[in-house]
């Protein structure tokens, strides 16, 4: 690939990344119902190492950013007006995100699980609508599912180098996961190739650097998660722990028992996850004042 080709690219994904912005403050909009927390949302993502790493990234992560954010916006918008243009809106933007990428499906199951539990398992309107609006996403989605099935092979090709690490320590896989996970928020050196302990790719041959960012994030991880239990009302923190949580534990408890795609797993979860744990550190920003 020529350079200007290359450049092309990363200038298409640093153009597709700044969506995020308007998207995130929609998001919280409809979450908080407050734009200080949507302004300082933006404010925390501009200047998040992990979103400048992605904006260069010649690859469709930031778009799928962008399809998460607008779709969880576009599921509590529906569920708060409940007509159809409304549910059409989330069931376009939901095949979106799949066209984009296929673990879409784990941010759709996260949105039916908590329409189920807001509702407190009744088989209502908001449910019949969103199984409705999500089988015609999936139904717009199907023409390239069946491109997928059909070329099943080269699919596994182009993807095999996601398996080519392997660790068997589960330990080091959450170390890893925790420092990564840091990188939200800080980064002291995002983009060195440099490994650590001679076994895998990792951000620092700093082993002392990597132990304290493993268990700043476990603290921070926690604080976050007290924050969303005790600050937030039921729905809000039903919804922030889902999205974050479904996706991430669908990625990680693979990743813990056969080792495997730890570079996917672990930026799979960082995108996963940055939102709603930004969302829910904006929230309680403010009461600080």
């Amino acid at each position: 690939m020529g350079i200007d080709s290359l450049v092309g690219l990363r200038s298409l994904s640093t153009a597709i990344s700044l969506l995020v912005f308007p998207s995130v403050y929609w998001l919280c909009l409809e979450l908080f119902e407050s734009a200080i927390v949507g302004w300082v949302t933006i404010a925390l993502m501009a200047v998040s190492p992990l979103q400048i790493f992605l904006a260069r990234d010649a690859r469709q992560y930031g778009l799928w950013m962008v399809t998460i954010l607008v779709s969880s916006a576009a599921l509590l918008r529906a569920i708060r007006r409940e007509n159809l243009a409304s549910w059409a809106i989330y069931a376009i933007t939901l095949a979106i995100g799949l066209y984009t990428h296929l673990f879409t499906v784990l941010i759709a199951i996260s949105h039916g699980i908590y329409v189920i539990f807001r509702h407190n398992f009744r088989f209502n309107k908001s449910l019949v609508n969103y199984l409705l609006g999500t089988s015609v996403g999936i139904f717009i989605f199907l023409p390239w599912l069946f491109v997928v099935i059909t070329h099943i092979s080269t699919a596994q090709q182009l993807t095999s180098w996601l398996s080519s690490i392997n660790i068997d320590n589960p330990f080091d896989l959450i170390a890893i996961f925790l420092t990564r996970f840091s990188r939200i928020f800080f980064d002291v050196n995002l983009g060195s190739e440099n490994t650590w302990d001679n076994k895998f790719n990792l951000e620092s041959k700093n082993i002392s650097y990597s132990i304290i960012s493993a268990i700043f994030s476990l603290n921070l991880v926690l604080y976050i998660g007290y924050c969303i239990v005790k600050e937030c009302t039921k729905s809000i923190s039903l919804f922030l722990v889902l999205l974050g949580g479904i996706p991430a534990l669908c990625l990680l408890l693979p990743d813990l028992i056969g080792g495997d795609s730890l570079y996917y797993f672990s930026v799979s979860v960082a995108f996963i996850s940055q939102h709603p744990n930004c969302c829910c550190l904006c929230f309680k920003f403010p009461s600080l004042f």
